[in-house]
């Protein structure tokens, strides 16, 4: 091979790696039969937040699972917590959802008293707030502090906000589930709801 061609396939190699080629490049059907072009620049990929950057507030119960009798009445406190630990928040509105067909809600005692702005009347889950189709009531309980943002203002967290009161009206497993009706700023929300076996 002369200089000529020698050189000739150098520059034809340098291009291709500037041009990105070699085996890391993909090729597109141009039509010629599948000669490699080069593809539009792809956009800058997005890391997900990792978990410790999410910021969260977060509603659980004293226990996960729940055993009761058919006629009996039960509580169970809801608590509520955030990540990472803020006490000095907008508020906080939630979601008490259930499925009528199992259980009857009573009432909500010990009630968080700061920033309490009330617990709502009992309503139709029509909207499927909870995405849980077999619980079709729920009432609201909302929290806030405006336009201060010091809810709930306490040395330490978590919180008992209140104690839901039911009764257990038929047999089988039916559960109580958590949604948000209104959240603090730039916060999401988690909920671990409550697993219910009426016996």
């Amino acid at each position: 091979m002369n200089n000529f061609y020698k050189g000739f396939v150098i520059l034809l190699s340098l291009t291709l790696i500037a041009c990105g080629g070699g085996e890391s490049s993909y090729k597109v059907d141009n039509g010629n039969g599948g000669d490699p072009v080069n593809p539009p620049p792809e956009p800058p990929v997005t890391e997900p937040p990792v978990e410790s950057e999410v910021k969260q507030q977060k509603i659980s119960s004293s226990t996960s699972e729940l055993n009761v009798t058919q006629g009996a009445e039960f509580e169970t406190t809801v608590i509520y917590q955030t990540a990472p630990e803020a006490k000095a928040l907008a508020g906080v509105g939630i979601r008490l959802h259930w499925s009528s067909e199992y259980l009857s809600y009573i009432d909500s005692s010990q009630v968080y008293a700061s920033g309490l702005l009330g617990v709502g009347d009992i309503e139709r889950d029509t909207q499927d707030y909870d995405n849980d189709p077999t619980t079709d009531k729920f009432v609201v309980l909302s929290w806030a502090d405006l336009p201060q943002g010091k809810w709930p203002s306490i040395a330490e967290l978590p919180l008992n906000l209140a104690n839901a009161k039911f009764s257990a009206l038929k047999q089988g497993q039916t559960q109580v589930n958590f949604s948000a009706s209104a959240l603090a700023s730039s916060y999401q929300f988690k909920a671990d709801d409550i697993k219910i076996k009426v016996e």
